[in-house]
């Protein structure tokens, strides 16, 4: 669905001003024929179950553990559709709201719906605020690809006239990229311009 969330994701960050570099996490001593993943949140992204056990029954607590910009394990998997994986994740400890240096929970990476829905049943907080102020809404508005995030989110509740630091809502991010379709979203449930209008 798709293709480019990686990257997307990365860019998105970027033009939030959250940097997106996860580096190593957690390591343990592969076991002989397994595959091989050198960190936690790489066994995780890669979706690669035996290894993430494997990691976690050696060092529990890297679950929660982040690289030196603060992305856990958790932050990796909310950018692909590895929902089985995010739920392993959560059943072991990992916060569903832990934020990375710049305020950043996993929620406001969260590439795919279901990966949304998940975290908040899980508890992830819909309103939580990078240090920007930007909320998930903001995040998945400022991304070329998630209207689809950005519905869930508004249907499990999002606010959709959340004012980041800069007084900027959704709508104000969504109007001024020029995306008439998420403006039309945001509009069904309400949403208004911060700024001047």
């Amino acid at each position: 669905m798709h293709a480019c969330i990686p990257l997307c994701l990365a860019l998105c960050c970027c033009s939030l001003g959250v940097s997106f570099a996860p580096a190593a996490l957690a390591q343990a001593p592969a076991a002989a024929g397994a595959r091989q993943h050198a960190t936690l949140y790489d066994a995780a992204v890669f979706n690669d179950r035996a290894a993430v056990e494997r990691l976690l029954a050696h060092d529990p607590a890297s679950v929660n553990r982040g690289d030196a910009a603060g992305f856990t394990p958790l932050h990796g998997v909310a950018g692909e559709e590895h929902t089985g994986m995010a739920r392993l994740l959560i059943a072991r400890g990992a916060n569903v709201n832990a934020a990375n240096r710049e305020g950043t929970t996993p929620l406001h990476l969260a590439a795919y719906p279901a990966m949304a829905r998940l975290l908040v049943e899980a508890g992830a907080a819909i309103e939580a605020r990078d240090h920007d102020g930007n909320t998930p809404l903001h995040s998945a508005t400022a991304h070329p690809e998630m209207q689809d995030v950005m519905a869930q989110l508004l249907r499990l509740k999002a606010d959709p006239n959340a004012r980041n630091k800069a007084g900027r809502t959704a709508l104000d991010m969504a109007t001024e990229r020029g995306e008439p379709g998420k403006a039309a979203l945001l509009r069904r449930y309400g949403a208004r311009r911060g700024g001047p209008q």
